[in-house]
């Protein structure tokens, strides 16, 4: 008689690196997709070039032997993408803004990935919002970065956002890949890379210590830290151009210098001042009622004004009318000084009022040190009181 073998079946079954589950969720996503589609390729042609389109599309349509990219024109990307688009499909209006329409509709479905920490609910309501939102569907219709910009910044913050809750090395990756077609769409992506910088750094400060100490190697930095480094190494030549704010004071020409517009064809003229806000050039007495106004509103939305707010324990190291009266004056007075020092200084730094009545060397060096000056003001007024930290530190970047 034959023996029936008691071992289990060992036939090969192909395993997948994720499970494909379709549930509710999935198929409202499926669903917020399409119409998001169909209302951004609805008639997606009718409408006349707008003057940034035609200049893209213009780009776009030449053959890229001949593109020459100039900060004018923002990143490569969506004139290579475009053009790619025009070779696949042919040059017409509705392809020019297809690749736009593409982003726009990808944008509502990334939500999804942030189901796990908003719920499932909260991630089919942002999507719905993303879906019908009046701007993010125009910039979707429109030849233009915007929307790119859009995506590129959601997709880096989801990134970042599951890697500190993850810790898994391939959200490091996909964030290096995003870094990269981000700087290639728009300058915009200094100021994304600034802010994420900035917060990334306030969070990594228990382990950034610890390292400047010798106490933890840098290949051990994970967390904030960790996309912290992320940040930096990969963005740090981008930032070279920093060195023309101090050039003049050197005596050296490390960049080209303010209003040199050599090889850039169509480009404006720059002049000072570069921004120009209907508030700039008010009286005297308009600032400082907005100042007074907003340090009203500072001290009123300060919780640290309720009875009792104040921890006792905080203010043991020292002694007599100091003690209970001064250190808590700087506890309520750090909602308004913290902001206010920062904008304070942040102003100096930017405008340099100084430098610009004066013109001289030691007068810009003023600036920067009055601004320095400010934030230290800032720092010490949670440093002495011995306030927490992790809370009072995101004053500094109100």
């Amino acid at each position: 008689m034959a023996q029936v073998s008691a071992r289990p079946d060992r036939r090969w079954v192909p395993r997948f690196p994720f499970a494909i589950r379709i549930g509710w969720l999935e198929v409202s996503f499926l669903a917020l997709a399409l119409v998001a589609l169909g209302l951004r390729l609805w008639e997606l042609d009718g409408r006349t070039m707008h003057y940034d389109e035609a200049i893209h599309v213009h780009f776009a349509w030449k053959p890229l032997k001949q593109f020459v990219h100039s900060p004018w024109m923002h990143g490569p990307f969506q004139v290579e993408f475009t053009a790619l688009i025009f070779k696949i499909l042919g040059d017409t209006d509705f392809t020019a803004r297809l690749g736009y329409a593409l982003f726009g509709t990808a944008l509502v479905t990334l939500p999804y990935f942030l189901r796990g920490y908003i719920g499932k609910f909260g991630a089919v309501l942002a999507a719905v919002m993303l879906a019908l939102s009046p701007s993010l569907l125009y910039f979707s219709r429109f030849g233009r970065n915007d929307i790119l910009m859009a995506f590129w910044v959601t997709s880096l913050l989801i990134l970042m956002w599951r890697y500190l809750h993850e810790g898994k090395t391939r959200y490091l990756y996909l964030a290096a890949a995003v870094l990269a077609f981000m700087f290639a769409t728009k300058e915009t992506a200094y100021i994304v890379v600034l802010v994420f910088g900035a917060l990334m750094f306030l969070l990594a400060v228990p382990d950034l210590v610890p390292w400047a100490l010798g106490r933890l190697r840098l290949s051990q930095l994970a967390g904030a830290a960790g996309f912290l480094v992320l940040l930096i190494t990969l963005t740090l030549p981008q930032w070279v151009a920093l060195s023309g704010l101090a050039q003049d004071a050197l005596g050296l020409t490390l960049v080209n210098p303010n209003g040199v517009t050599q090889g850039i064809v169509g480009a404006p003229r720059w002049s000072s001042p570069y921004v120009v806000l209907p508030v700039h050039e008010a009286a005297w007495w308009f600032h400082a009622i907005a100042a007074i106004l907003l340090a009203g509103l500072l001290w009123w939305m300060n919780p640290l004004n309720r009875p009792g707010a104040i921890p006792r324990e905080k203010s043991n190291w020292l002694n007599g009318y100091f003690q209970t009266n001064v250190v808590a004056l700087l506890w309520r007075i750090q909602g308004i000084a913290v902001p206010l020092a920062s904008i304070a200084a942040i102003y100096m730094a930017l405008f340099r009022p100084i430098g610009t009545a004066f013109s001289n060397v030691g007068a810009l060096a003023a600036d920067f040190a009055i601004a320095a000056v400010l934030v230290g003001i800032a720092v010490a007024s949670m440093v002495i009181p011995r306030h927490p930290w992790r809370r009072s530190s995101l004053l500094v970047l109100l």
